[in-house]
């Protein structure tokens, strides 16, 4: 059984970045959300960042995401390469019936770093997110419903693209969420403007609780072409 607590990337994550941990960026009611960024060892001039926007799951598993293994291997392996590296929590949208309060701390996170970008040496014109799992709803789809110029790049990883099939899942989408909060709705409008995105999916068999990922996946490249 793999401890995702600790379990690292399976490429082995460097070490030497500069890490600042647990900063406040946003709290909301009695929820206190955190980030922590990963620099590289050496300050030379503004460098890209790019955030780490974890899946989904109930509070009590997705609430210190970024402090499992494998986010912080991901931000160190990010600073040796040259670029700042932003893990941070996010709240659970508990069955994307609450997309649109994870959909807010993804901004939230996004505008703290910004804001203060001399302070964490990072670029603010050249942003990156790079999303996870059950991300793609709140990390994605938010992201190209506009043409953002500090938006450089995207990348999915066996995401959720299209919540369609989660239509009778998890208490169900309705057509409305469905529309706001499926990344291929944006990727069907006009293709101008968008960052170069990166669409990624782990192998699932048909049966799989994860088919809704492989399919929705699918209908993203669909788009992009």
């Amino acid at each position: 059984m793999i401890d995702i607590n600790t379990a690292p990337t399976v490429l082995a994550p460097p070490s030497g970045a500069d890490v600042t941990r647990d900063l406040v960026y946003r709290v909301d009611g009695e929820r206190t959300l955190h980030l922590d960024v990963y620099r590289p060892a050496v300050r030379d001039g503004p460098r890209p960042a790019v955030f780490l926007v974890s899946g989904d799951a109930p509070e009590e598993v997705i609430s210190r995401a970024k402090d499992w293994g494998v986010y912080r291997s991901y931000g160190q392996h990010l600073a040796a390469n040259g670029l700042v590296g932003v893990a941070f929590d996010h709240r659970s949208s508990e069955g994307f019936t609450r997309t649109s309060d994870v959909a807010a701390d993804v901004a939230a996170a996004i505008a703290y770093v910004r804001e203060r970008a001399d302070e964490h040496g990072v670029d603010p014109a050249r942003i990156g997110v790079w999303v996870f799992s059950a991300g793609g709803p709140f990390g994605i789809a938010p992201l190209l419903s506009e043409r953002l110029t500090w938006l450089r790049c995207l990348a999915g990883f066996y995401t959720v693209w299209d919540l369609a099939p989660f239509r009778t899942r998890n208490g169900g989408a309705d057509d409305d969420a469905i529309r706001r909060w499926s990344a291929v709705t944006a990727l069907q409008r006009d293709p101008a403007g968008l960052p170069p995105i990166l669409v990624a999916r782990a192998a699932t068999k048909s049966r799989s609780p994860s088919a809704p990922i492989g399919s929705s996946s699918a209908r993203a490249r669909w788009a992009l072409t």
